[in-house]
């Protein structure tokens, strides 16, 4: 490719904030283009995170990866990425997607996904502007302004997208779309097809997109344990995809009965012991639909295919294969990079 592909961090806020930014300033320091904060419930609150990252570092760009259109009015998600993009001197980006974490504790109910999301974005790029706002959607009403003037009107918005309304929605309306866990054949490129459809439509250039890749990412010279390390992320996804299965069966995974029962018993959580015991039952085939599991001198040609399928970005979510070592995997990513840097296709 005549450009480097763009490279993005996503760290989870489960670890205390001086770890977080300790984290953001390694990746920054080996060329990480972004840093993504999950807005995940219940751990420490994605916007402090982020404000302290972007006083802690200079020329990463930082954001939610991703905050959603239930849990904040878009007015509140406005009024935050603005003070951040204020905080960091122009370096802030928004994720946005459908959420699930801490639904159920609080009484949120998942509808309308691709409209709110719409109609979350229409509203924070009207809101940026600084001007008065008169907004009656089919999901959100506001009527008035910031009382600041946001720095900026133009934040990078990105959607995360699986479904086709809402890959559709990105196509249409975002700077960039998200695909988590596009590892097996043809997903990336069937979510790129959907996606050129709305740009299409509204007339944009799909080429204007960035197309990320997100993608868990266990390194280490034993290939035995970054798999394991990988399997309760992937039982994670397979808690998050009851009753129906789609993200499995889009990629070609037959859940049996057994763990189908077992899975519609347990519901979404991120409790360690749960995870685990399910983590017994995840295959390598399932882990390798989703995720990458690599020694350190193999993790680059299969960062290589995502980038031959279309990627533009990639955002690696590195799991640790002991305590919290995710250092190994920010750098043989970096190194990966600076490698394709240097001897562009």
């Amino acid at each position: 490719m005549d450009t480097p592909v763009r490279l993005g961090l996503l760290y989870l806020g489960s670890r205390p904030a001086t770890r977080v930014v300790e984290i953001a300033q390694f990746a920054e320091a080996r060329g990480f283009d972004f840093f993504w904060v999950p807005d995940e419930r219940f751990f420490r609150d994605v916007y402090g995170l982020c404000a302290a990252v972007a006083g802690a570092t200079t020329t990463i760009q930082i954001g939610p990866c991703v905050t959603d259109p239930y849990t904040r009015h878009p007015s509140l998600t406005t009024m935050a990425i603005a003070t951040l993009d204020e905080l960091s001197e122009g370096r802030a980006v928004l994720g946005l997607g459908a959420g699930i974490s801490g639904f159920s504790e609080l009484g949120i109910r998942r509808r309308q996904v691709a409209r709110r999301s719409a109609e979350t974005i229409h509203l924070v790029r009207r809101l940026l502007t600084g001007d008065d706002v008169e907004i009656h959607g089919d999901v959100f009403s506001f009527s008035g302004r910031l009382h600041f003037r946001p720095p900026r009107d133009d934040v990078q918005i990105y959607l995360a997208a699986g479904g086709p309304m809402m890959l559709r929605t990105g196509g249409m309306l975002a700077n960039g779309v998200i695909i988590e866990g596009c590892i097996a054949p043809g997903t990336l490129e069937r979510a790129w097809d959907v996606i050129q459809l709305g740009a299409t439509y509204v007339g944009r250039d799909p080429a204007s997109i960035d197309l990320v890749a997100r993608i868990d990412v266990a390194v280490d010279t034993t290939l035995d344990a970054a798999y394991d390390a990988l399997r309760p992320r992937v039982a994670r996804k397979l808690l998050a995809a009851s009753p129906g299965f789609v993200t499995f069966l889009a990629r070609g995974l037959v859940v049996p009965e057994g763990l189908r029962e077992t899975v519609a018993d347990i519901g979404y959580t991120w409790d360690d012991a749960t995870l685990a015991a399910l983590a017994e039952r995840i295959p390598d085939s399932y882990v390798d639909a989703f995720a990458i599991a690599a020694t350190p001198d193999a993790l680059g040609p299969r960062l290589d295919q995502l980038v031959e399928r279309g990627a533009t970005q990639i955002i690696v979510n590195p799991v640790p294969t002991t305590a919290d070592a995710v250092e190994p995997t920010i750098a043989a990513a970096a190194a990966w990079r600076a490698a394709l840097a240097a001897h562009p296709a």
